[in-house]
């Protein structure tokens, strides 16, 4: 960690070289009020006054106008938009009358050329007024609305921090009570575990602030922060901030509501993420980056402004052939480094597409990523290679940013196959599969970067599952999209046929071939270990998703199941698609267990029949969850259990109506069983999900398969009828 030291003013090196020019220098007069320019306006030439007194003003998101400077006689005035290639970042105008010397872009281009140190002086000085502009804008989220003399006072009293990516501001335990805030780059919380385990809390990013709690009670960090990438921040010690309260009391009750809102945030929503900077590596001679990158920033920008950036790219907007080398000189690397921060204040989303070598710009992308994505051509059957040999070089520090791998398609093939290839090469934190030719798999690339990634959830429930289907058809007569898809005991087999692409009437026929013809559940057996040997349901489960295994799938997918071993849910989201959905859905009793590993896997339903909390944790912005359980079932109107014998009685000879009882038997008992768990939890699910949908289908039995048509009929109405107000973008 190191302090950003204030920079004086010195612009003495400019005035010396504009005296041996022979450029043609303006002059240009302002009355009181009159405005320079004004914010957001192109940048064509650099001012001096020469006398009188001019004003700097910035809007704020909330449309209030902060003034930031007043410069007097031998200030320069516009030097940032020139030397950045930016648009005005304020609004400049005339306190009293003033006069002002004014230089072109082409002369102050010619002096910076001749005398590139002029730049590199100058670039310091940018700063100084780019971190006043920064501070302006950041205060009052923290301390509510501010004024000039505020923020110059406040100016006076904080430290400009830098942090190294994978440097820490703080560890767990220590007595620092300073408040910081974020201005640029991006930080984890954590807690760091006597194992050495860590547990993530929150990522921090521009604009938030960190510390408010410790300020106020003065106790150890609760938690320890890590910059995820190179990170800049302000802080204002303990003593600071009381200092500056006594002049402006206003903001203890600013930073007390922040701590509640912050309280009532953490019980009662999760915490998400904000993506900015997505580094873009090639993975092989054969891919397209360019082509990927220029995909990926047309579907980021339906989300938010979006910069698509290359070394050449780069070069072109700096008019500097050698602008990204930025270690060939200080000068490029000056100018370059304060560019990047103003476009990163600009634009919601910057894709850094890498050179093909290991380039200072490829080694800078890196750095700066939030995502790292390497795009291969997965049709090239070659040995993937290994992420450490790729990027050998690149930094002594650790890659901080999360990484992804992108497997591109240009044909149309049925599905993927091989990614354990890949994957058993890469260890990266995700994957996705990507078709050149389905405009829908950047979308959706765009979305989880996005945090507006759709992640559905498909409980369990025996036959009532078949309404998830329904629910999925009034998905897509809505037109909401389904980008990850999840589920327990029936519905890990609901959300596997539709992360392999199949349609909802494909579905449905699948199912009715599946539950009704083969009947899987049939093939009795001793009950010594199950009541059904599950052999059956092993080979027709297979016959449907043939060798396919959950990394091949479309979509993102993932079932849960129970492991009896360590008695923990047990997360499938690799392997054979057939024998993590058998695993999930092995009802203890009548299902024989899965044994893989070691581990003894049963339902999935005994500990979590509807992992919301498991999708949250797979990059799902939006969680919505798909419960076919009702509170309350199995009712009966009598007090006895009838004797077996009118039990079978009653199934033998239905007519006889003194038999006719309906007793639940001892398949439709274990299966309730299984779920009463999540039952009992539902007021957390809800809580934690964006949406929760439970179809009207009690009249329908656990068993009852003959009738999936209706079921899945009752499953589409009601979704249909929900998502008529619900939207989530």
């Amino acid at each position: 960690m190191k302090k950003i030291p204030q920079i004086p003013d010195s612009y003495h090196r400019l005035r010396e070289a504009l005296s041996d020019t022979d450029f043609v220098i303006k002059k240009v007069e302002l009355e009181q009020g009159d405005t320079l320019f004004n914010q957001g306006d192109p940048s064509d030439a650099l001012y001096f006054i020469n006398s009188g007194i001019l004003e700097a003003s910035i809007t704020q998101k909330n449309g209030r106008e902060v003034k930031i400077a007043k410069m007097g006689p031998g200030e320069p005035i516009g030097e940032i938009g020139l030397i950045v290639r930016a648009r005005r970042s304020a609004k400049v105008y005339a306190v009293e009358k003033s006069i002002l010397t004014k230089l072109d872009k082409s002369i102050f281009e010619h002096i910076a050329k001749k005398s590139p140190e002029i730049i590199q002086e100058m670039a310091e000085i940018i700063r100084r007024r780019l971190r006043r502009s920064q501070l302006a804008s950041s205060l009052p989220e923290l301390f509510g609305p501010i004024d000039e003399i505020m923020l110059q006072v406040i100016e006076k009293e904080v430290e400009w921090i830098h942090l190294d990516g994978d440097e820490y501001l703080f560890r767990q335990g220590d007595k620092d009570s300073s408040l910081y805030i974020v201005i640029s780059g991006r930080l984890h919380a954590f807690i760091e575990k006597s194992n050495g385990d860590k547990q993530l809390l929150n990522e921090i990013t521009r604009g938030e602030s960190i510390g408010e709690m410790a300020l106020l009670t003065e106790e150890p960090r609760a938690a320890s922060i890590q910059a995820v990438r190179d990170s800049k921040l302000v802080k204002i010690s303990n003593s600071t901030f009381w200092r500056i309260a006594e002049k402006y009391p206003q903001i203890i009750k600013s930073i007390s509501r922040l701590v509640v809102n912050r309280l009532q945030k953490k019980y009662s929503s999760p915490t998400t993420s904000r993506v900015t900077n997505i580094a873009v590596l090639p993975f092989g001679k054969d891919i397209d980056v360019t082509k990927f990158a220029r995909r990926l920033t047309t579907s980021l920008s339906e989300l938010g402004s979006t910069l698509h950036l290359s070394s050449r790219i780069l070069n072109d907007l700096l008019d500097i052939p050698e602008a990204a080398d930025f270690s060939s000189s200080n000068f490029f690397k000056d100018r370059l480094a304060v560019w990047i921060e103003e476009q990163e204040s600009k634009y919601r989303f910057i894709i850094y597409e890498t050179d093909r070598s290991l380039s200072p710009w490829t080694k800078r992308c890196v750095r700066q990523a939030d995502r790292i994505f390497y795009v291969a051509d997965a049709s090239r059957d070659t040995a993937a290679p290994k992420i450490g040999d790729l990027l050998s070089g690149i930094n002594a520090r650790p890659i901080s940013g999360r990484q992804f791998l992108v497997l591109t398609y240009n044909n149309n093939i049925s599905l993927p196959s091989g990614t354990s290839h890949w994957l058993s090469a890469l260890k990266v934190d995700a994957h996705y599969h990507v078709r050149w030719q389905e405009n829908a798999d950047f979308i959706r690339l765009a979305r989880i970067l996005g945090n507006n990634a759709v992640g559905l959830v498909l409980g369990g429930g025996g036959a009532r599952g078949f309404a998830h289907i329904g629910v999925i058809k009034a998905f897509e007569e809505k037109g909401l999209p389904i980008d990850l898809i999840g589920g327990t005991s029936i519905g890990s087999i609901i959300a596997a046929l539709y992360a392999m692409g199949w349609d909802c009437e494909t579905m449905l026929k699948k199912s009715n071939e599946l539950f009704l013809k083969k009947k899987p559940l049939n093939d009795f057996t001793l009950p010594l270990i199950s009541l059904i040997k599950g052999r059956k349901f092993d080979r027709i489960s297979q016959e449907v998703f043939g060798e396919a295994c959950i990394e091949d799938l479309w979509l993102n997918y993932f079932c849960v199941s129970c492991n009896l071993t360590d008695s923990k849910v047990f997360v499938s989201d690799k392997g054979p698609v057939w024998k993590a959905i058998r695993a999930s859905s092995s009802l203890p009793g009548i299902l024989a267990p899965v044994l893989d590993k070691g581990k003894v896997l049963i339902d999935g339903g005994i500990l979590n029949n509807l992992p919301g909390d498991v999708m949250r944790k797979k990059d799902a912005g939006i969680v919505i969850v798909v419960d076919v359980n009702p509170q309350q079932d199995l009712k009966v109107n009598y007090d006895v259990i009838p004797s077996p014998w009118k039990v079978l009685s009653n199934k033998l000879l239905p007519s006889k109506k003194a038999a006719n009882v309906p007793v639940p038997d001892i398949a439709t008992v274990l299966m309730r069983t299984t779920i009463i768990n999540s039952i009992h939890n539902a007021d957390t699910v809800i809580r934690n999900s964006d949406l929760y949908l439970q179809p009207p289908i009690e009249q329908f039995g656990l068993l009852e398969f003959k009738s999936f048509e209706r079921i899945a009929e009752a499953g589409y109405s009601y979704a249909k009828e929900k998502l008529k107000s619900f939207n989530p973008f």
